[in-house]
């Protein structure tokens, strides 16, 4: 009996007829990251991707892939279950390959949870041992082992938690370049990010105003992000200060040519860390308007300010 053959898919009949991918046009596609997975654990390969590049099995010109065993990645999902997160190990671990060498790819992972991969030096050899405690953790939840171990987290503040999901789940526009931004953040700055809205909402206690707090992060000396952290008084309704939030936010941006800025927002009578976040990752470009409004801005002293 024939069998019937599956038609392939249809072509766009017009060159300039955009192709689609599962969830959109491909022209919006703005980086693309190469893995290699494989069955078999490859580890010894996978941590010298320099030699792999200099025995010419890729292409010159051509970017190494990442090799993962299947393994692995499904270890990676697991411990870094935000794509923001994956995406942003994905392009340290790129940028890092060679500056940092270690036998086991979970060994990197575990640095990165631990430090982040952006070493000092041009050349850092991680000890051995960096992912017993990650798979002492999988071993606990798959059964295999009887000693409980807590799962491996790179970022453990709260509120930092809290709006990297907020970003997750409504993905507003730029969603990812926020996240970035946000992961970009060292444990002190996150420590700071995290203290503020608490010593904001407790000025409001005091006063039963509404108070505010701007700080901006920086990352190798430049601004990276901008977050103003407010309190609203229980006698401020949040549609009546949120127009004039947007407008903070976008003149802080201009002001200081950010990619990313946030709003964090609590109210005086709530218990939850926070109540609302407004994020803007527009792109910067030179506006008259926007430079004269800033200018207003800064003479009545509305864009608060304070490095990190």
């Amino acid at each position: 009996m024939p069998t019937r053959r599956r038609r392939p898919p249809a072509l766009p009949d017009q060159i300039d007829q955009p192709c689609l991918n599962a969830k959109g046009h491909v022209s919006a596609v703005t980086e693309v990251y190469v893995l290699a997975v494989t069955l078999e654990d490859l580890n010894h390969i996978v941590t010298v991707s320099e030699d792999l590049a200099e025995s010419l099995l890729c292409p010159p010109g051509t970017e190494t892939p990442l090799l993962l065993n299947i393994h692995d990645l499904e270890v990676l999902q697991e411990v870094l279950d935000r794509p923001s997160e994956f995406i942003h190990y994905l392009k340290q671990r790129r940028a890092s390959a060679a500056k940092i060498l270690a036998r086991d790819e979970l060994d990197y992972l575990m640095h990165y949870v631990s430090w982040g991969l952006s070493p000092a030096s041009d050349d850092t050899e991680l000890t051995p041992g960096l992912a017993d405690d990650l798979l002492d953790w999988y071993g606990h939840k798959n059964g295999e082992r009887r000693s409980v171990a807590s799962r491996p987290r790179r970022i453990e503040e709260p509120v930092v938690n809290l709006l990297l999901n907020v970003l997750e789940r409504n993905r507003p526009p730029g969603w990812l370049r926020v996240s970035e931004a946000i992961l970009n953040l060292d444990k002190a700055s996150r420590q700071i990010a995290n203290s503020v809205p608490r010593e904001v909402k407790k000025s409001t206690l005091d006063s039963h105003e509404d108070c505010s707090q701007y700080v901006e992060f920086l990352e190798d000396g430049q601004a990276s992000l901008g977050i103003f952290f407010f309190c609203l008084a229980a006698k401020t309704e949040y549609s009546d200060a949120e127009e004039a939030i947007h407008g903070l936010l976008r003149l802080r941006q201009y002001a200081s040519k950010l990619g990313a800025v946030a709003a964090v927002v609590s109210f005086e009578n709530s218990e939850q860390l926070f109540n609302a976040c407004i994020f803007d990752a527009s792109k910067w470009e030179p506006d008259e308007e926007a430079e004269l409004a800033v200018e207003e801005a800064l003479r009545y002293k509305l864009l608060g300010f304070g490095s990190v």
